[in-house]
């Protein structure tokens, strides 16, 4: 098994893939919820709310968020090519 990585730099590609799929998805997050603000003015019109609907909503987008992270991770670390990272990494 020559083109297995040695554990100090699979550790840090783990890692790196860790910080790059959380810093993405609370991005996203964030722009969900920028979205989420400019329209939930419009939930007043249907008799509701319009905090307690955000806060479901943003409640829900949250746990939407923590769900794709952990799947992200886990598919991101199992599709790491060991050929792609170096001893100097």
């Amino acid at each position: 098994y020559s083109n297995m990585l040695p554990a100090e730099i699979g550790q840090e590609a783990q890692k790196w893939t860790l910080l790059e799929t959380v810093d993405h998805a609370w991005r996203m997050h964030l722009l969900n919820i920028d979205h989420l603000k400019e329209g939930i003015g419009l939930r007043s019109y249907g008799s509701k709310n319009p905090l307690v609907e955000y806060k479901k909503e943003a409640f829900y987008e949250f746990e939407k968020m923590m769900s794709q992270i952990k799947w992200d991770i886990v598919e991101r670390i199992f599709r790491l090519k060991p050929d792609s990272f170096s001893a100097s990494a």
